[in-house]
Formats: C-alpha cells, sequence, structure tokens
C-alpha cells in the first residue's frame, strides 16, 4: 500500500489538493474496503483463488487433498466406505475383490473360506473373531511353535477333537453381558 500511495503522490492522480493528507485518506479508505477478505498487492481475490495461491496452485492442492481424501475414505471415518459399498450398483465389484469381509457392507461382513470347503457366510459387522480357535490349530500343527506361557498351561496331550474353521461372537462391552 506504501508503493500505491507513494505512486499516486508522484502522479498526482488525485484531483483537489494533491497533498499527502488526500494520500493517506485514500489509503485508509482502501483499507476499509479489503478488511472483509483477503486481497494481495491492493487487488481484490475470492477464497479459491486465495487457497490457490496458499497451496501454489491446483496441482498441489491436488497432490495434498486427494490422497487426504482417499485416506478418510479408506479409513472409513464417519462411516463414509460402508455407505459407498452399500450402493447396489456396486455390489459386484464388493463381491468380487471381497470388500465385505473388510468392511460391513449393510450391517453384515461376509467371511470367506477357500481351502477346505469353499464357502461364505455373513455374521453382524460387529462381531469379532475368536482367536482361541487360531491358537490351538497352530499349536495343533506345532506344538512348540507357542511361548512356554501358553505350553505350561495346557499341559495334557493334544485333544483329537475337530475344531471350528472359524469362532465369531460379539465383542466384550459391545451388548453382552
Amino acid at each position: 500500500r506504501r508503493g500505491e500511495a507513494a505512486a499516486v503522490v508522484r502522479r498526482g492522480a488525485r484531483p483537489g489538493a494533491g497533498g499527502a493528507d488526500d494520500v493517506a485518506a485514500e489509503a485508509a479508505a482502501e483499507g476499509k474496503r479489503s478488511a472483509g477478505s483477503a486481497s494481495m498487492s491492493g487487488a481484490q481475490i475470492g477464497p479459491w483463488d486465495f487457497l490457490m495461491a496458499l497451496y501454489g496452485g491446483p496441482r498441489r492442492f491436488a497432490l495434498v487433498n486427494i490422497p487426504a481424501a482417499l485416506l478418510l475414505l479408506v479409513s472409513d471415518l464417519f462411516g463414509g466406505m460402508r455407505t459407498l459399498l452399500s450402493l447396489e450398483p456396486l455390489q459386484p465389484l464388493v463381491r468380487q475383490f471381497r470388500l465385505d469381509g473388510i468392511y460391513a457392507v449393510r450391517g453384515l461382513k461376509r467371511h470367506y473360506i477357500d481351502a477346505p470347503l469353499s464357502c461364505t457366510f455373513t455374521y453382524p459387522g460387529d462381531w469379532a473373531y475368536d482367536p482361541s480357535v487360531e491358537m490351538a490349530r497352530s499349536q495343533r500343527a506345532d506344538p512348540g511353535s507357542l511361548t512356554y506361557a501358553s505350553r505350561s498351561r495346557s499341559s495334557s496331550g493334544p485333544s483329537s477333537s475337530p475344531l471350528p474353521l472359524v469362532a465369531l461372537g460379539p465383542v466384550a462391552g459391545a451388548g453382552s453381558k
């Protein structure tokens, strides 16, 4: 603004006295006009232009914000991914890529069993896997693979009873008593 005021004084562009008082009055009026929005070198700019100037252009804006938006979606913050995957046109893709095994789609998750049975089943989305089945299965496969504390508790030999392929149940504290 000082440069503008000096240019006005040098050019004598203001009619009337053209003195320093007129230049100060014009600078004060300019300050009142631009107090509500951002300005660069006295020119009014909009919020989008200010944002682009802040990021250094639309390319940098996209490079920063598109990955951030994708991370927000993939992390399922605020349920955005579940809502997106629940759309009817996306159901073939959801099943093909098995995304319903990761995200609850319409309140249900799907478990896929490939090896022995090649089947699927659905269960409530807020349920969790029971890790004790996997621990028992790994102990049967290799009894020395577990830690000392877990081996000392199971002093009896391996049982010959069949184990389930998967065990699911409500998470403790999610309405279960």
